[in-house]
């Protein structure tokens, strides 16, 4: 009995010094309350008019309680009165937001008006160009076949506008009409930009990489240096972080600091400053969240605090979602939240305890930063992509250096675009800037070609939940709750261990399967079992890795490759069907013959015969047949956007039928609505674009349509109108249902229920 006591008074002991430390030191409470009401606020739980009626009550409610409510004295009454203050705020947000909402439309909607094109339009993987615009309803995203107009062109646009909560999203539908040109500071900040990328020209790594660390820009980074930054976890950098906003407001209160003394005026005008930056780097919704982390430093630093603390941080939260509703489902703000929030919870009690161990407070800082940022963004970031990297933190570690005089002599870049002569200043300055970006650049290579550089992780919830896990346990060995500690060890060595392992185990089909839609990401694969050990692959995707995984379930080893058309989310994984296999035949559109990538291929698959394919052309092997139902048959080379010259194939394996279409627009889809046969399957055309036609799905009147589509694309797919065209039948996306079975009995098999097709 006495030893039962004993462990209860240790139990309770620990429970007191984790209330102590989270909820009262650090402020966790106010964090939650903030979290509760500003995300249901704004992520679109509730239709609008409940939502404002809920914020309203919320509201009047806690102003009630308010003022009959001592929130001095005891730490029950000051947690109660911190979290009605949260609600008080936060009712009011939700009131405004549902009102805002109320003023929009709610569906897919024909938009011809004025837009703003606020920001300037860049190049997608799926070959359109997306950028920022200003409509009557507010804020958008606008993806656009062809580049758009500079930024600060008034235009007239024609667009279908597709609102999802608070997200917009526009779909331009040919040329925008120009209005007005950019005006004066449009002008100037144009020139502020292009100055900036002709000073730091295009010599080395370093040079090209320096317009994306100072204000975004990275049309001159190669597509090798953007993996392997991503793979080390350095992508940020190029994203103009709350970490650069940091440094240019620390910059402006230093030196004000020598010429004013009131705190006040220089936190002004280092708001200012922040604002002119924002401006130059552009609207994007990941330079939103950014200023917001800079807005929650300026308040920490009004404050007189040298850390923000976790309620500073939910002012943030709010104060943003109140600006940008939107960003409640944006990856770069949760990892942004996440980050900040991890680093004011875990940062100094890491620092410390790396410091106990003989480290230089020094070295234990630079080590505790990106380590508590790195395993506060974990669990988001193995949300979007399966994969860790053993180099992320020692990376991160060793380019925080180089980023601030990287930043910071940037900055000097673009002023000096202002100055007479400033050009040969600005050549001076812009060396050791580009010598910083090169040293970022170089870790990023020299990391992601090392071994471990990309760790296989679960996929869905059971990876993210493994995450969740190790964060807890790092938590418990950071913080010391003596007992707990142990506990929180061994829960992080078990999560971590099982996330490694459970990837290498591979759970084969079952012999009868008959269609596969490969969860590759953002891209399309599909895989056709064929009789004896052969398989026909429909695309692979952009990651070899992912398609080798989905191969190796079938067990096939001889594999007939046909590539719809060759952009990389359909082409570029083309390695992985390789490995360890033949490939007996590669198909590729008609017309496309001269394309650099079928180069590429036959390189790496010499002794597969390559055949061009176009509309009418049928193959069979054994009880399998496909036949091709576009492009249509051309005697040179094809015209158009890789997306019209798409192969669009029909497979009858047995009893079932299914329609691969490609990347094929409306266009394509109405000429081939007058001539396809229906099918039991139908893949949305450009993983659920909004560029369809109605009458395509009509004449396929599929039982089932599949959606091939990354988690947290920035295209918007699959759009609202994509998935309304399949009608009544069961649309599966292999972003929530994981890699999607068919076998020869019709059964459909995923992560999500399994059914029979009708």
């Amino acid at each position: 009995m006495h030893r039962h006591s004993r462990i209860r008074r240790l139990l309770s002991a620990a429970a007191a010094h984790l209330r102590a430390q989270v909820l009262h030191r650090a402020g966790l409470h106010r964090l939650l309350g903030a979290a509760v009401f500003g995300w249901l606020a704004a992520s679109g739980l509730l239709p609008a008019d409940v939502t404002a009626t809920v914020g309203l009550g919320l509201t009047c409610g806690s102003a009630v309680v308010l003022m009959s409510q001592r929130t001095t004295g005891s730490g029950r009454s000051q947690l109660t009165g911190w979290l009605l203050s949260t609600a008080l705020l936060a009712g009011a947000v939700c009131a405004l937001i549902g009102a805002a909402r109320l003023a929009q439309p709610t569906e897919t909607t024909l938009y011809s008006g004025p837009a703003l094109i606020a920001a300037e339009s860049h190049a997608t993987g799926s070959g359109s160009y997306r950028t920022q615009i200003r409509t009557r309803f507010g804020p958008a995203t606008a993806i656009s076949p062809t580049p758009l107009p500079a930024a600060g062109t008034q235009t007239t646009v024609r667009a279908e506008l597709e609102i999802s909560g608070s997200q917009t999203i526009a779909f331009i539908r040919g040329s925008p009409e120009i209005r007005t040109p950019p005006g004066p500071v449009w002008q100037l900040r144009a020139r502020m930009r292009s100055f900036l990328a002709g000073t730091a020209g295009t010599a080395h790594d370093g040079a090209r990489l320096l317009p994306g660390l100072v204000i975004g820009d990275v049309s001159h980074v190669g597509d090798d240096l953007t993996e392997a930054m991503r793979t080390v976890s350095l992508s940020h950098v190029t994203a103009v972080s709350g970490a650069n906003i940091t440094i240019v407001s620390l910059a402006v209160l230093w030196v004000t600091g020598f010429a004013v003394r009131l705190r006040v005026v220089r936190i002004i005008l280092a708001a200012a400053a922040t604002a002119g930056y924002v401006f130059i780097v552009g609207p994007e919704p990941s330079v939103t969240r950014a200023a917001a982390m800079g807005l929650v430093g300026a308040m920490a630093m009004l404050r007189g605090t040298r850390t923000a603390s976790l309620a500073l941080l939910a002012a943030g939260i709010i104060v943003v979602l109140v600006y940008q509703p939107g960003l409640s489902g944006s990856v770069g703000f949760h990892l942004s939240v996440s980050a900040t929030a991890a680093l004011i919870i875990l940062g100094r009690p890491l620092s410390d305890r790396l410091a106990s161990w003989g480290l230089p407070r020094a070295v234990a800082t630079a080590l505790a930063v990106p380590l508590s940022a790195q395993a506060g963004v974990t669990p988001v970031l193995l949300g979007i992509d399966g994969t860790i990297s053993a180099w992320s933190v020692p990376a991160n570690a060793l380019a925080a250096p180089a980023v601030a005089p990287a930043t910071l002599l940037g900055m000097g870049v673009l002023v000096c675009s202002l100055l007479p002569g400033g050009s040969w200043i600005g050549s001076i300055i812009v060396a050791p800037a580009n010598w910083s970006a090169w040293w970022i650049a170089r870790l990023a290579r020299v990391f992601a070609d090392l071994p471990a550089s990309e760790l296989p992780w679960p996929a869905g919830l059971l990876g993210v939940g493994l995450s969740c896990v190790i964060l807890a346990g790092l938590c418990l060995v950071v913080l010391e709750y003596r007992i707990l500690r142990r506990v929180g060890a061994g829960l992080l060595v078990a999560a971590l261990t099982a996330g490694l392992l459970v990837p290498g185990v591979r759970l084969p089909v079952d012999a009868d399967w008959a269609a596969m839609f490969c969860d590759v990401g953002q891209g399309s694969a599909t895989l056709i079992s064929l009789p004896g050990d052969d398989v026909f692959v429909i695309d692979t995707g952009d990651n070899d890795e992912l398609i080798d995984i989905c191969l190796d379930r079938t067990g096939d080893q001889r594999v007939h490759l046909l590539i719809s058309h060759f952009d990389a989310d359909h082409f570029a994984g083309y390695a992985g069907t390789g490995f360890g296999r033949e490939i007996a035949t590669v198909y590729f559109p008609a017309g496309a013959g001269r394309d650099p990538a079928l180069a590429e291929i036959a390189r790496a698959f010499p002794d597969a015969p390559r055949i061009p394919v176009s509309a009418g052309q049928r193959f069979q092997f054994g009880t399998v047949d496909w036949t091709i139902l576009w492009p249509p048959a051309t005697t040179g080379p094809a015209h158009g956007d890789e997306n019209s010259r798409s192969a669009v194939v029909h497979i009858q394996a047995g009893a079932l039928s299914v329609i691969v279409p490609g990347d094929i627009g409306a266009e394509e889809q109405r000429q081939l609505a007058t001539m396809m046969k229906p099918a039991d399957v139908l893949a949305a055309p450009h993983h659920g674009s909004a560029d369809l036609d109605e009458t395509y799905f009509d004449a396929a009147d599929a039982g089932l349509g599949v959606i091939s589509v990354g988690a947290a694309n920035p295209y918007g797919h699959p759009t609202t109108r994509a998935l309304a065209a399949f009608g009544a039948s069961p649309v599966l996306r292999t972003d929530e249902c994981g890699s999607i079975v068919i076998d020869a009995h019709r059964r459909v098999s995923s992560r999500c229920p399994s059914f029979v097709l009708g």
